[in-house]
């Protein structure tokens, strides 16, 4: 029974927890700047609510979460705030479902470094579907585990049931559910070959089996050692966060797997179809069918990845990941070095695998690819840069993890470094470079980081476990001390390294100010009334902010400013209309609209740069503007 003080500080540790995870996700959300792709992904999401229907964009991805927030619009108001909660709300549950996905034993332990992960709290904060993509995940993967190791056939066939639809409801979310899907699929194809073909002898890399040492006790009754045996895999099968079933050498029940099986054919049928009517609602016109709707997507995405869409190095995501997950990368690489350390077999498999990419790179340097070969590298976008080796180098060890993982039967631990492995190759290779998308890559490194130092852990003494804990502080606190800057105004800060083509403070404050403005004469001039001139490219997120406004978006600015409260343009654009307009009327103002952004690794001093700017925050190149002029009415 467990003590009283015990208890409490269970209790206490628990609420610290839940208010790390909430309260840095809630807080001021509306006080950042909109982002172009928030305020496009919001304006739908306002038309939406105010019309009563959607018709689905390919460039938006997937409809889901334009639909949800619509809904939310409808009961909450239509706000930047709003739109955000729903992406955080989602978030929080996403996060804490994934806690499951560790080993019992040091779920909690580990649990600050996943609601305070910097990366994961600004998407966290931001409306766009990178952050509710990965909670589905999340959801999804624990409904699989549950599935495996349920106490009962009933409760299989229901996590069963649950595994499937958020997996399947990706693919209306975002194009990046065929990367999710083709890490797994490689995975299953590792791990059948680890069943196949691990154990024969051929294979003289494999470790051999621990042999325990012969106990000087007289061995115990056959029937006693059976009935401990039994109650052993019993209380096995409770442990959550490890599919144990395919651990056992007996096999799985054939009741309790049909009823696994079952729930997963069910799950499927309903993610299918809520995909299907997801994008049937929501199709161009009626003589579109929701397939037609979905294959149109994938098609426009795949194009932009052919294309380059957003081009950038292969390392593009490294110095993002290094900014603000440096602590989680250290536990990381230290936990593979322990996992090497002292085993001469564990040894030879890092340094053969860190060896043969190394070789592979040089030869891959050295001849001319041709054939489907070329067409393969050529799609990929991979060249034998020193970009493509360093990202070798992270990704090979977390592979070689994975395969002695799947030898061990942890079956969870290695499918998450496996993700982890691919997520850093398919996004580095991916025809967009963006932060956002350092989210995918972050959480499964994360979570491997928890499967890698468990073996540890459970052998170390309290001194150990004290070093451990307080290695877990550490990281936490720099976490937090980065969590800083990424909440509120400061969160538009383009010296941040994940803000990307951000909408400026001052920009905003000018929509903000004439917004408040005009709202308080609102019974003089209706706010539809108010007649705003978005030209050019300064239409978003200009139709955000100016959605219950006359707003209107020519290609060039006006000829006149009469007739207008308020005309933005491109600065170059704009000098005509302000040479000729009346200065005692009318006001010129300069503002930078957008920042774009910068050099992905200094070039002079590179690690002195990059931890000056670590620590300072002080940027190795300008933020290179988008410079526009407000022309502004003086007076009422």
């Amino acid at each position: 029974m467990m003590r009283p003080a015990t208890g409490y500080w269970k209790m206490a540790a628990l609420v610290m927890l839940a208010l790390l995870a909430v309260v840095p996700r809630v807080i001021l959300l509306g006080e950042r700047p909109a982002m172009h792709d928030e305020a496009q992904d919001a304006w739908y999401s306002y038309a939406f609510a105010r019309d009563g229907h959607y018709t689905h964009n390919p460039i938006l991805h997937g409809p889901s979460l334009i639909l949800a927030a619509g809904l939310v619009f409808r009961w909450a108001g239509d706000s930047m705030t709003a739109a955000r909660a729903v992406v955080a709300v989602i978030s929080i549950i996403g996060l804490w479902v994934g806690l499951q996905l560790w080993p019992r034993r040091y779920r909690y332990w580990l649990a600050p470094l996943l609601l305070s992960s910097p990366m994961l709290l600004y998407f966290s904060r931001f409306y766009r579907n990178d952050m509710v993509f990965s909670a589905l995940v999340l959801i999804g993967l624990v409904g699989i585990v549950r599935s495996l190791e349920g106490r009962s056939p009933a409760a299989r066939a229901a996590w069963g049931t649950l595994a499937p639809v958020p997996l399947l409801a990706l693919l209306a979310l975002k194009m990046n559910a065929p990367f999710i899907y083709a890490a797994g699929l490689t995975w299953v194809l590792a791990w059948l070959i680890m069943r196949l073909f691990w154990r024969r002898p051929a294979l003289w890399l494999r470790p051999r089996r621990m042999v325990r040492p012969i106990s000087s006790r007289p061995a115990r009754p056959a029937a006693r050692r059976d009935r401990r045996e039994t109650g052993r895999r019993k209380e096995q099968l409770r442990q959550p966060g490890r599919p144990l079933p395919a651990a056992l050498p007996s096999p799985i029940p054939g009741r309790a797997m049909r009823a696994t099986l079952a729930g997963w054919a069910l799950g499927s049928v309903i993610g299918m179809a809520y995909v299907l009517f997801i994008y049937g609602v929501t199709t161009p016109d009626y003589t579109f069918s929701p397939l037609a709707n979905i294959a149109r997507t994938i098609e426009y995405w795949a194009g932009q990845h052919q294309a380059q869409r957003i081009t950038g190095a292969l390392h593009y995501h490294l110095p993002i990941l290094l900014t603000y997950e440096l602590p989680i990368l250290l536990l990381l690489a230290a936990g593979l070095v322990v996992d090497a350390a002292g085993r001469p077999a564990r040894t030879l498999v890092y340094l053969g695998s860190i060896l043969a990419w190394i070789a592979l790179w040089m030869i891959w340097g050295a001849i001319e690819l041709r054939g489907p070969l070329a067409r393969v590298v050529d799609f990929l976008h991979m060249e034998p840069s020193r970009s493509m080796l360093v990202l070798g180098l992270w990704i090979v060890p977390l592979l070689a993890w994975s395969v002695l993982a799947l030898k061990e039967h942890r079956l969870l631990g290695s499918w998450l470094a496996w993700w982890a492995a691919s997520s850093l190759f398919q996004y580095s290779v991916a025809g967009e470079k963006v932060p956002w998308l350092g989210l995918h890559i972050a959480l499964p490194l994360i979570l491997t980081l928890g499967w890698v130092w468990a073996p540890w852990l459970r052998r170390a003494g309290p001194s150990g476990r004290q070093l451990a804990v307080a290695a877990l502080a550490v990281a936490t606190l720099i976490a937090l001390r980065n969590d800083y800057y990424l909440v509120g105004p400061r969160a538009a800060d383009p010296a941040e390294r994940l803000v990307y083509n951000h909408t400026s403070v001052e920009y905003d404050a000018l929509c903000r100010d004439y917004l408040l403005s005009w709202q308080r004469r609102a019974d003089e001039v209706p706010l539809a009334a108010r007649r705003v001139a978005l030209s050019g490219e300064t239409g978003w997120p200009g139709v955000w902010y100016f959605r219950h406004c006359g707003y209107d978006l020519p290609a060039q600015p006006p000829d006149a400013a009469e007739g207008w409260d308020l005309i933005t343009g491109i600065a170059s654009e704009m000098e005509a209309l302000c040479a000729q307009v009346d200065p005692a009327r009318w006001r010129c103002t300069p503002l930078s609209m957008r920042d774009h952004w910068w050099a992905p690794w200094p070039e002079q001093h590179p690690w002195l740069a990059w931890w000056r700017y670590y620590w300072w925050r002080i940027p190795w190149t300008e933020p290179g503007g988008f410079y526009i002029t407000a022309v502004e009415p003086l007076g009422p």
